[in-house]
């Protein structure tokens, strides 16, 4: 089931009324930005899980199924657009490009009619992001526990290094050599997104 411009724009909405809500009960915009992110990849990952495993043990009839991967799709579609608009405002530069490149490669992606496992992408890729989150959020306390902060980087260290270079690793050799029909565009522009992923996995260890 494809999206439609009404699912998009009212996921859209969605985390602008959800950051929103954020910033007025916030000091630090970022913070509310940090929570948002944080409700797209706890929803993302939960309704992804659920979607593969229901996929792939016919937990669920074929319309319900399309629905749940309506919403999803639907779902983060809207936020990656939220998010796009968020960095062009608070970031800058070299940061404000690599980041609207990741999520013009991720609306295509959720986006393609092409054969890809996008579901599986979608769980692993928040899964990693979820420590992130939490290691932000202790950061930026008037306090900091220093302890917590070296645990939840450590977590996120090496949950996203698994995650995005062996792991992701598997899904892009698969993509190139097995489902390369005529999806050129679709390859160069997801293949500098996994390297970006290596490349932040090598400033984590360099710098933790």
């Amino acid at each position: 089931m494809d999206i439609t411009s009404k699912s998009i724009v009212l996921g859209t909405s969605l985390f602008f009324l959800v950051n929103g809500l954020f910033a007025l009960n916030n000091k630090k915009y970022k913070m509310a930005v940090n929570y948002t992110s944080a409700v797209h990849a706890i929803g993302s990952t939960l309704m992804s899980l659920i979607y593969v495993s229901s996929n792939k043990f016919n937990l669920l009839n074929s319309s319900t199924l399309a629905l749940l991967g309506f919403n999803i799709k639907s779902f983060s579609s809207g936020y990656f657009i939220h998010d796009s608009v968020v960095t062009c405002y608070t970031l800058n530069g070299l940061s404000r490009i690599i980041f609207l490149y990741h999520h013009l490669g991720a609306l295509l992606m959720i986006n393609s009619n092409i054969n890809f496992p996008v579901y599986d992408i979608l769980f692993w890729a928040e899964l990693s992001n979820l420590p992130y989150y939490v290691v932000y959020y202790h950061l930026h306390q008037p306090h900091p526990n220093k302890e917590k902060i070296i645990l939840w980087k450590n977590i996120q260290k090496y949950l996203y290094s698994i995650i995005r270079i062996p792991i992701f690793g598997y899904y892009m050799y698969n993509q190139f050599y097995y489902n390369n029909n005529n999806n050129m565009l679709y390859n160069c522009m997801l293949a500098p997104v996994y390297f970006l992923g290596c490349g932040w996995t090598l400033k984590m260890f360099i710098e933790n």
